[in-house]
């Protein structure tokens, strides 16, 4: 059956007169279906314009500004009473045509957002509703016996997406916690107890000595130093500097099997490097300089890049020029996340990052990233930090944070059971985010079916 919006919307004015003395909450409403929220609750004399008016609880209220933006929705319990100016429209609805329930279901669907859109006129800068294209514009409706079966039908489904919904969110996050436990379990040494039991220790070999493993890469620490030094770089002279330094280390807080070390960081790896920390001059083309957004899940992404010029490059990347294999760490906004850079990448640091180079011949970087990503290394910094959540690192911190170090060869073996632990939680959440996006797509067309195929 056919209808104007003017024959199912009935426009309601409750003018109000704002008293100085009293206050008065204010109302808003998102954009794109977001609800209709409080604004700000204000003493009547702060209020510029006497002309108000009044809400209730249940009213349909829509921006006349924005609601061809999708903003329009229910005034909640809370906003009983509330105010608002005329460029807010409140309606009865005519429920001899539609059921108020059914109708609020139509308006979550773009066959509503296209009646706002072309009931709505005017400038560029002054586009609102306009009454006689909004009110005028002819719709069709279900008869009566179909809005029940329609209503019915829509009210299993968005129950079975809500279920649908809730059930993905819980699964989501216990495949989250199922990854902190994977490494946790890692890098305590947990999941290699097996490879423990069937290699024999041999003393002298760093696959399965970890004494002789720290003997190699202080061997190649320091000839890495003197050939540096000759080359007068004075990375070589801070990395010495650090080594040497004296440190209190309480490894009380660490856990792992007894045939592995606990180290520094910094005594364990080739350099650790921070970034200039400036904002960059970016230009339209060039190098990518990596943001900390940009760093996420122990991968790199490529997303809203910037770039820069190869002199700036050359200029910010002046202590280390980052190549492939080594790790990105960030140490603000977030704190905590770590990649590796992968082969072929040419990239630039910027701000909050930090540059970590392992011996790759004695160390493996994959297996550096897992321990540096564990939550319990984290936590630990927090605890140095005396903060329950740490915030902002220092280079400091990062470079003394300890590690549980295992002989190579037990390092590789956990590198290869996590990737396969990790892969299968990854497969675990395509399925969940697939099983999210399908209850999207049978919602929404439920709707379309309802409403926008039935004009």
């Amino acid at each position: 059956m056919n209808y104007f919006i003017s024959d199912i919307l009935k426009r309601i004015k409750r003018p109000v007169e704002v008293q100085d003395d009293k206050e008065y909450k204010l109302v808003t409403i998102k954009l794109y279906h977001k609800g209709v929220v409080l604004r700000e609750i204000k003493k009547g004399a702060l209020i510029g314009s006497k002309k108000m008016f009044r809400v209730h609880k249940g009213d349909f209220i829509l921006s006349g500004i924005d609601a061809r933006n999708g903003a329009f929705g229910i005034v909640p319990d809370d906003l009983d009473g509330a105010i608002v100016t005329n460029d807010f429209w409140y309606f009865e609805v005519d429920e001899n045509i539609i059921t108020k329930e059914l109708f609020l279901q139509l308006t979550q669907t773009t066959w509503f957002d296209d009646i706002c859109r072309k009931g709505s006129d005017g400038t560029t800068q002054r586009i609102r509703l306009q009454k006689d294209k909004f009110f005028n514009q002819e719709i069709t409706l279900p008869t009566p016996s179909l809005q029940t079966e329609m209503l019915q039908r829509i009210t299993t489904v968005k129950e079975l997406k809500s279920n649908l919904d809730i059930h993905g969110d819980n699964q989501t996050c216990w495949l989250a916690e199922l990854k902190r436990a994977v490494l946790r379990e890692a890098i305590e040494g947990k999941l290699t107890k097996d490879w423990r039991s069937k290699n024999v220790f041999q003393k002298r070999n760093p696959k399965y000595d970890v004494l002789c493993l720290i003997e190699n890469i202080k061997k190649l620490q320091e000839e890495w130093i003197v050939e540096e030094k000759k080359k007068n770089n004075p990375e070589a002279k801070t990395i010495e500097r650090k080594r040497n330094k004296k440190v209190n280390i309480d490894i009380s807080k660490v856990s792992c099997p007894t045939t592995w070390g606990i180290y520094r960081l910094i005594d364990v790896v080739n350099l650790i490097v921070d970034c200039h920390n400036k904002t960059a001059p970016y230009i339209k083309e060039g190098i990518q300089i990596l943001r900390t957004t940009n760093i996420k899940n122990m991968v790199i992404n490529y997303d809203e890049p910037k770039y820069i010029s190869n002199e700036t490059y050359l200029y910010w990347s002046r202590r280390c020029p980052p190549q492939s294999g080594d790790l990105i760490y960030t140490r603000e906004a977030p704190v905590g996340e770590a990649a590796i850079i992968p082969e072929g990448d040419n990239i630039c640091l910027g701000q909050r990052l930090m540059l970590i180079r392992p011996f790759h011949q004695f160390f493996s970087a994959k297996y550096l990233l897992y321990a540096i990503y564990e939550p319990n290394f984290l936590a630990r910094l927090s605890d140095n930090q005396k903060g329950a959540f740490v915030k902002h690192l220092r280079v400091g911190d990062v470079e003394n944070a300890l590690i549980p170090v295992p002989p190579l060869g037990e390092q590789l073996e956990i590198v290869q059971k996590v990737d396969k632990l990790l892969l299968m939680i990854d497969e675990f959440e395509k399925q969940v985010l697939n099983r999210n996006e399908q209850s999207e797509v049978l919602m929404k067309t439920v709707l379309h079916e309802a409403f926008e195929g039935g004009e």
